[in-house]
């Protein structure tokens, strides 16, 4: 009996057994509930939620249709104090079963996006209202401001329902009292939004390669900071479409950047690395798919101070890598891990940390831990090593900030967040070739932009045709001058590119001097030729026109059309911005020999990058006229800006012919803190003296020329210095020379002190009142006409430098304005250069009080002409002597 017993039970096990097991039940989206028909009020409005800002398409693979609320729509007026903003939809029918999914971002609503909502259930709009949901947990699916693809659990309504109520709790930006109505009520965004009906089924079949699933760990540079979008213009968003596009393969992507972050701060339990597993999992469970982890850790690390941690040595850096890794492992064990090296930043960068040179070298200390690091696993992958010298080599891709150590480049602007997110999608798609997905789009060489010889392009603005002035571009509808016809060609010369007007011949380059936005000018010249170099020029949510120096094609606005663009006069006129639009073909054989002639003969120009973070742009003077001076010339802006060429580059062919070489300083702006102009004016002088062999100059005969505000520079410079740190002389063109509020120009003066500067600091930088016997001899011109920085600024300075005996010759214009530079419609133009050449051939009595030999064909010496022995200071023989200084047998002697 007991046997029988227990065959029986042996049979109806194994009977059980041989059935198939089903697979557990989920719940699925169905039908949309929402459609032409549905009913959607807001009590946040004044005349009830339009209707025509409802159904939208689908685009992002929401629904059906697509919703979209934003309570600040339609002039909405405040509720009461304390009330709920909510919205009202009416199902198509009645349900008891549905499913809320909701993308945080309509537009510019992303800042409103809810994070907790209550979900209320109704017969009647205006019955009695249930809640049966409350959403606590929404913002795990938010990364900062930058809202993603939200979708609710299954939610059961208890019965049939047909309407329902989104009742807003809290918002992504409750803490920002600009996003709430007059009672404090919070305007909120319920993005593209849809209601389905939920309904239970088997879960659907994962192809394990059906999904590609990128998880980004970083700091700021990974968050997108500084970007005007960053929920579209951050480089995991971007290395996500780029995979998408490369593959074929829906892809899906969690930004788990943090600004400010260190690798403590993704330390196991910390919350910036639960979040970044608990999305790991869900993407898992939601899509199957392959899972790849990028990491890029490493910039705050490398700070002397101002982060977690920091600074943090490559032991510790490379311990707190390897736990974060072990851990991955660990939670998501099919993960594979790119390691990525971080990019480089400016030796002045100083935020709200402080990085600078020794904040560099650490950084770059890493990178050999992180080699060793990749050695150790097999699920971890190195990245591409050379990012560091794509970015350093390319400033054109950072966004140019201001700090306590002048500008500096840490964080990518838009077009360098592409090429970052290039860099990692490459890397990527190279693992996910080898995890058996086909790459069937390969992403084109990312690093090297190879611009074609034969294509032409047409320059027109919302203003008309561009056109040439006074070898400026310019792009007023009726020019009306030079034969060009707005098109023109990039031309690539020995590796560089250069741009080209086709109806002109004649070839442009970038003046380096930037415009109060810090745009930038494309110059029409054929003076001097340089490649199109461009600085970072201008925010990204303004006009950021621009070219990078391997010559990519970037940014457009919308008063343009799309290209590339040349700003010319006026830095906040939208008008004068100037697109490049792609026009034809161009047969290049005339311009390449043009260039190449013109190539031969141009003097060496080179820019010199100082410790500081300024810069100088240093045009050397011909061999056979060299005179062994030089100057390095200031441009004024009021100290918000650096002005452009007429206070810069367009005195080099001046200077040169004159025997000088010549510098333009784009020096950093102070911000209220006068040191930092000054000690970048320190370092010019320092570079000069230190390369004088190399640059062939006097140490001892360099000299300053500075316009407006750059003319304050100089003369600070000339008096604040002493001994053998001081230049040898001094050009000052209608320069700010006092701090003094009756006679300043009160710009330079808030922009160099400040607000509210101590009596002290103003005597300080009045700098009539730092005048010594030692100051350098100055030149002095103005017009008495100037306006914007009064001419008494000149008259203090010219009579304290007479006082101290001090040789000072002063040159002023009846009329002229401010602001005339070498700008060839000044009315005086001619008789001002004239002035200036004079004094400064007799520079040399001035500085060194030797003789002046009137006859620069023959000198007498003893009764006796002498020719043909004669050098120069920089030992360079002559066939005659020259203006300036000139040794003839032992002996120095001054040719006027």
């Amino acid at each position: 009996m007991r046997k029988t017993l227990l065959r029986n039970l042996l049979y109806a096990l194994l009977f059980l057994l041989c059935i198939p097991a089903q697979a557990e039940l989920v719940w699925k989206k169905d039908v949309a509930l929402l459609t032409n028909g549905s009913q959607i009020t807001s009590n946040n409005t004044e005349n009830g939620f339009p209707p025509s800002n409802l159904l939208r398409p689908e685009s992002d693979g929401v629904g059906t249709n697509q919703y979209i609320w934003h309570s600040s729509w339609n002039n909405p007026g405040p509720l009461p104090a304390g009330t709920d903003t909510y919205l009202q939809v009416q199902l198509n029918q009645p349900e008891q079963h549905i499913i809320f999914t909701m993308i945080g971002s309509t537009w510019s609503s992303t800042y409103d996006t809810p994070t907790e909502v209550v979900i209320q259930a109704a017969d009647e709009p205006n019955g009695e209202w249930t809640e049966v949901e409350h959403l606590t947990k929404m913002n795990e699916d938010f990364t900062g401001f930058q809202p993603d693809r939200y979708e609710s659990p299954h939610i059961d309504l208890g019965a049939d329902h047909t309407y329902i109520r989104f009742v807003v709790k809290k918002t992504v930006n409750a803490g920002n009292s600009s996003r709430y109505d007059r009672n404090g009520n919070p305007f909120v965004s319920l993005g593209r939004f849809q209601v389905y009906r939920a309904v239970e089924g088997e879960p659907d079949p994962i192809d394990p390669k059906a999904n590609i699933n990128l998880l980004f760990i970083g700091n700021s540079i990974t968050a997108g900071a500084t970007l005007s979008n960053a929920s579209t213009q951050a480089p995991p968003i971007v290395c996500r479409a780029l995979v998408e596009d490369a593959t074929g393969v829906t892809t899906n992507v969690y930004n788990g950047g943090h600004s400010g972050i260190t690798t403590f701060g993704y330390l196991p339990g910390r919350d910036d690395f639960t979040r970044i597993v608990s999305n790991a999992k869900a993407l898992k469970k939601n899509n199957g798919g392959l899972t790849y982890i990028s990491i890029m850790l490493g910039t705050n690390d490398s700070a002397c101070s101002g982060t977690e941690g920091a600074p943090v040595n490559p032991d510790v850096y490379g311990d707190n890598i390897k736990t974060i890794i072990d851990k991955l492992i660990k939670e998501v064990p099919d993960c594979r891990i790119l390691l990525n090296y971080p990019i480089w930043y400016s030796p002045s960068t100083y935020n709200g940390a402080k990085y600078l040179q020794e904040g560099l070298d650490r950084l770059h200390s890493y990178y050999p831990v992180l080699d060793a690091i990749v050695a150790q696993y097999e699920q971890v992958y190195a990245g591409y090593r050379g990012v560091w010298d794509y970015f350093e080599n390319n400033f054109a891709l950072f966004t140019r900030e201001s700090g306590n150590a002048g500008y500096f480049y840490l964080h990518p602007n838009a077009n360098g967040a592409k090429r970052l997110a290039e860099i990692w999608a490459n890397s990527l798609l190279e693992l996910i070739r080898a995890d058996g997905i086909e790459v069937k789009n390969p992403l084109p060489e990312w690093n090297v932009f190879k611009p074609q010889n034969d294509k032409k392009y047409s320059m027109k603005t919302t203003r008309g045709d561009m056109g040439v002035k006074d070898g400026k571009l310019t792009s007023t509808v009726k020019t009306g001058i030079g034969a060009t016809k707005g098109e023109f060609a990039f031309i690539t010369h020995e590796g560089k590119t250069y741009l080209y007007s086709v109806a002109d011949k004649s070839f442009m380059y970038r003046d380096p001097i930037s415009y109060s936005s810090d745009w930038s000018n494309i110059i029409c010249s054929n003076e001097y030729l340089q490649p199109i170099k461009v600085n970072y020029t201008g925010t990204p949510d303004a006009y950021p026109y621009y070219l990078t120096m391997d010559g990519y094609v970037f940014n457009s606005a919308n008063s343009t059309e799309t290209g590339i663009c040349a700003n010319t006069y006026t830095p906040h006129d939208g008008g004068n911005q100037t697109a490049i639009k792609e026009e034809g073909d161009f047969d290049p054989t005339e311009a390449l020999e043009i260039i190449s002639n013109y190539v031969a003969k141009q003097p060496v120009v080179f820019e010199a990058q100082l410790p500081t973070g300024a810069s100088l742009t240093i045009y050397r003077a011909e061999e056979e006229n060299n005179n062994g001076k030089s100057v390095i010339i200031i441009p004024g802006g009021g100290y918000s800006y650096v002005a452009g060429s007429y206070e810069g580059s367009d005195w080099a062919p001046f200077y040169r012919n004159l025997g000088f070489t010549a510098a333009v300083l784009r020096y950093n702006l102070p911000g209220g803190n006068p040191e930092i102009p000054l000690n970048d004016g320190k370092a010019a002088l320092q570079y000069l003296r230190d390369n004088a062999e190399e640059l062939q100059i006097d140490s001892n005969l360099v000299g300053l020329m500075g316009f407006s505000a750059g003319g304050h520079l100089a003369s600070t410079i000339a008096t604040h210095l002493t001994g053998e740190e001081l230049p040898a002389f001094q050009v000052l063109f209608y320069p700010v020379i006092t701090m003094d509020s009756r006679y300043t120009h009160a710009g330079s003066r808030q922009n160099l002190l400040g607000d509210n500067p101590s009596q002290e600091l103003v005597n300080l930088y009045s700098n009539e009142l730092q005048v010594t016997s030692e100051t350098p001899a100055a030149y002095l011109c103005w017009a008495s006409d100037d306006s914007t920085v009064k001419p008494t600024n000149s008259l203090k300075y010219r009579t304290a430098l007479s006082k101290a005996g001090v040789p000072v010759t002063a040159k002023t214009f009846q009329s002229g304005g401010h602001g005339f530079g070498f700008n060839t419609s000044f009315a005086y133009h001619s008789q001002m250069l004239k002035s200036l050449t004079q004094w400064l051939q007799g520079l040399d009595g001035i500085i060194t009080g030797i003789d002046e030999i009137p006859n620069p064909k023959s000198i007498i010496q003893n009764g006796e002409t002498i020719n043909g022995e004669c050098y120069n200071l920089a030992g360079q023989r002559l066939s005659h002597p020259i203006p300036g200084i000139n040794i003839i047998r032992g002996k120095k002697i001054v040719v006027k």
